[in-house]
């Protein structure tokens, strides 16, 4: 279960990151709070899409297109895969390695260019990963800058 929250108004903005799992009961949990600075803060996500592979050792996630100077950011959980590897392009924020409890790899990962294909490999069993993208638009002046915060 993935979920994206980008804040809207002025920017940089202030205030407290609550996230609510209400209806929703995680084997695993990871939280990761990424700041983005210099997003357009009307119409931050220019576009989303998901995808699945079964019985695979690789997922891909397609976006329509990726401007130039926006982020494209993405998340993947991946069965009893194991080591994990981002795509090409691709910079990983964040490695949400099983440590008990279960087997679920959890990778979050960005990509600066304009490669439209976020996507990740993985040796050990063939089994299910799945993912989402999102491209972040950039505010009207300027290229947007990031901050990790990663609560595990």
């Amino acid at each position: 279960h993935s979920q994206f929250y980008s804040q809207t108004g002025a920017s940089p903005g202030s205030g407290t990151a609550t996230i609510n799992y209400t209806g929703i009961n995680p084997e695993r949990k990871s939280w990761v709070v990424w700041e983005v600075i210099g997003h357009d803060t009307s119409t931050p996500v220019s576009e989303s899409n998901t995808g699945s592979a079964n019985a695979a050792n690789a997922l891909s996630v397609t976006l329509a297109s990726v401007a130039a100077g926006n982020l494209a950011v993405s998340s993947g959980g991946f069965g009893r895969a194991s080591a994990v590897a981002p795509g090409t392009n691709e910079t990983e924020l964040v490695n949400g390695e099983a440590s008990s409890g279960g087997s679920v790899e959890m990778r979050t990962q960005v990509q600066y260019g304009t490669d439209t294909t976020q996507n990740w490999t993985w040796t050990g069993t063939a089994d299910t990963g799945v993912g989402v993208a999102v491209e972040w638009a950039q505010a009207a002046a300027g290229s947007p800058s990031t901050q990790i915060i990663i609560i595990d």
